[in-house]
């Protein structure tokens, strides 16, 4: 007889970007625009 088996539900799981989202995912777009970005050059007031 199969069974479930659970996981203990205050376990944090660990992933990195590349391990989470599809190579087509937009938000990989969103990451590399906002790396690109120089934040020195952000001033704010």
């Amino acid at each position: 007889m199969a069974y479930l088996v659970e996981m203990y539900r205050f376990q944090t799981r660990i992933t990195s970007l590349e391990e989470a989202l599809d190579k087509v995912n937009p938000v990989r777009f969103i990451d590399t625009f906002v790396d690109s970005l120089d934040c020195k050059d952000l001033h704010q007031k």
